[in-house]
């Protein structure tokens, strides 16, 4: 780790060698001092590491991999074009490409091509080039004017763009085939690179955004303080980003993407911007005299592509629209053959390998899982004697655990909290109107969760029991079996069963809004779930997260996949590999005070969370906590759980 910071240090001086601007040598300063942050954060008091924190790269080295399964849409299709001349191009299931031009030396030798995983194009000086990456991670091109890529390797993404080539390899780290934007060979854990020719910019793995160029016309290099980043795109004037949130945001005041929402894909040229939506439909803006806008009638489109004239969409039957009226592509099927079939059978041995990987941490975490949990007005912990502690708001008397003894996990709701014996046996205090604390009668229990006016327990040999108020059937859990964990949610209840399969009863309607029951029916693989308020939260045991109802901030959390324990407040929350948390989205924890500190934890093992706090149980046994403190629930500063 020492080297890492080391080389941060010489970064800064090579790029002041190289002629970076001062913005970018101040951006460097930046990244060392952060990287400085990261290091006192995870070493203790004694500078040792702790065990928790793994270099989590070298184990999922399968994730960056060119592997065509791993691909997204959007780079294989792509077309370029200037006032005379054009290119299309798609790659099939089979790794061959499919083009179609005007101009035949723009493509010549393409039908040859074999192995492509992803395919770009590029218009530069009235020349047209067709690139491509094969599986192996090296490139082919058809045109002239290729230059530098002899020695390219381990290439997953490119963008092209006039005079400038930009690679992605597969360690996060970026290649140019151009002389005069050469810093960006200092760049580190990027996952996405976009040239516009004169300015390139990069995507980092924590969602910020680096970008270089020769001068910041039009601010387009602006772009130091943005955050929660999912995807990138330089423009001819402008550098655009789309948030987390489904939002736009851009370096040019002008552009205004106010009413641009579930965004998940993005192409700009010139003067124009086209977006892809999570729904299939496609927004755009800016100049039409080609009519390269002319997108409104489009539906289930998954990838786009614009140049300088046309617009390019592929749609999830594996064909290919386009604005243009002067070609015909309308034969295309770039996902024909056995694609559907591949693609699944890829899929599931990826989350197999990645289960495999990931199941030793999910094992070092389980026995810490359940000794904390937050309501929005109670945090309830777990000593290691087996005794309870609590605080926050006792209106109900929840906060009565004083006397509980062999406690071994606990579940709290705002009104009554839950106590799992180590014989089995079951404890409960506070609200009892509606019967949630009817639990004395319980045995053989191994798990429990409070639910707002129920309570849930799972027996040892996999059936459910269930007290309180039965609204919406949310009780109805009789007939389950197989069952390994359960959560308990405001009006519904989660049951997980040993194929990795989900179950839900109850209701998750409020104000309009219908709930997920139809969507978790087909998730699979589930190691893991938390039922919350009107939101259900899966953990696959690849480490990806799925969520589904009210605030389920999706679909952006199913890019994290080194996620080992799993939390649900009014955002998903993930407990990563290396002890650290992610939230899905941060804006909606602008109430928080504090929320900001989730990014500095470190040497987590537990979470829990509620729609008003966090809490995190450290691998030393003390808490923290951001949010609400209206009732004193965060009041855990002098809590140790265990030695």
């Amino acid at each position: 780790m020492k080297f890492v910071f080391i080389l941060a240090s010489i970064v800064i001086l090579a790029m002041t060698a190289c002629g970076a601007s001062q913005q970018e040598h101040d951006r460097a300063v930046q990244e060392r001092d952060r990287l400085q942050r990261e290091l006192d954060g995870l070493r203790g008091a004694d500078g040792s590491t702790n065990p928790l924190i793994t270099d989590f790269d070298q184990m999922m080295t399968d994730e960056n991999t060119a592997n065509p399964i791993k691909r997204n849409y959007g780079s294989i299709i792509a077309t370029a074009s200037n006032w005379d001349n054009h290119i299309y191009a798609g790659v099939l299931a089979d790794g061959t490409v499919v083009v179609s031009s005007n101009y035949y030396a723009w493509t010549h030798g393409v039908d040859r091509w074999t192995d492509i995983v992803a395919i770009s194009t590029r218009e530069r000086a009235g020349m047209g080039q067709t690139i491509g990456i094969r599986a192996d991670g090296t490139i082919v091109f058809a045109g002239s004017g290729m230059r530098n890529i002899d020695e390219w390797h381990d290439i997953v993404d490119v963008s092209a763009n006039g005079v400038t080539l930009v690679g992605l390899r597969s360690d996060g780290t970026v290649v140019i085939d151009t002389s005069h934007l050469k810093c960006v060979y200092f760049w580190e854990d990027i996952v996405a690179v976009s040239t516009s020719g004169e300015h390139t910019v990069g995507l980092r793995n924590d969602g910020t955004v680096v970008a270089t160029a020769s001068s910041n016309v039009h601010g387009r290099l602006d772009v130091d303080d943005w955050y929660d980043i999912i995807a990138i795109k330089a423009g001819s004037v402008q550098t655009i980003g789309i948030r987390a949130d489904g939002t736009v945001i851009s370096t040019d005041v002008r552009s205004n993407f106010e009413d641009w929402t579930d965004i998940i894909a993005i192409s700009a040229y010139g003067y124009h911007v086209v977006g892809l939506r999570a729904d299939g439909t496609v927004m755009a803006m800016g100049a039409n005299q080609h009519g390269q806008l002319n997108v409104d009638t489009w539906q289930d489109i998954i990838a786009i592509s614009s140049s300088l004239t046309r617009t390019i969409g592929l749609k999830a039957d594996g064909t290919v629209v386009t604005t243009a009226t002067d070609i015909d592509i309308s034969g295309w099927n770039l996902l024909c053959h056995d694609a559907p079939q591949r693609l699944r059978a890829a899929e599931a041995a990826i989350h197999a390998e990645r289960a495999v990987i990931l199941l030793p941490y999910r094992n070092m975490i389980e026995p810490y899982r359940f000794l904390i949990s937050a309501s929005p007005r109670t945090t309830v912990g777990v000593n290691a004697d087996g005794t309870v502690v609590a605080v926050g708001y006792n209106d109900h008397g929840q906060l009565n655990v004083e006397e509980w003894r062999d406690i071994v996990a606990v579940s709290a709701s705002a009104t009554h909290t839950v106590g799992l014996r180590s014989d089995g046996t079951v404890v409960a205090t506070g609200r009892n109107r509606e019967g949630q604390s009817d639990v004395g009668e319980w045995r053989n229990i191994v798990a429990i969760a409070a639910g707002t006016a129920h309570t849930v327990g799972l027996r040892s040999n996999g059936t459910v029991v269930a007290v309180g108020l039965d609204f919406a059937g949310k009780l109805d859990v009789g007939d389950w079996r197989d069952i390994v964990a359960i959560d308990a949610g405001g009006n519904h209840t989660v049951g997980l069963t040993a194929d990795g399969t989900v179950l839900i009863v109850g209701s998750i309607d409020f104000d309009g809004f219908t709930g997920s029951r139809d969507d978790v029916g087909g998730w699979y693989g589930i190691a893991a779930i938390v039922a919350e308020s009107l939101t259900t939260v899966g953990l696959r045991a690849d480490g990806r997260m799925l969520a589904a109802g009210s605030n389920a901030s999706a679909p952006w959390i199913g890019e994290w996949n080194d996620i080992v324990s799993i939390a649900m407040g009014i955002s998903p929350i993930g407990l990563r590999t290396g002890g650290t948390v992610v939230v899905a989205n941060r804006h909606a924890l602008s109430w928080a005070e504090g929320w900001r500190e989730l990014e500095n934890w470190r040497d987590i093992v537990a979470i829990s969370a509620s729609d008003s706090n966090v809490i995190g149980l450290r691998a030393d046994g003390t808490v923290v906590a951001v949010g609400s403190n209206s009732h004193g629930q965060l009041e855990i500063d002098e809590w140790r759980l265990f030695d």
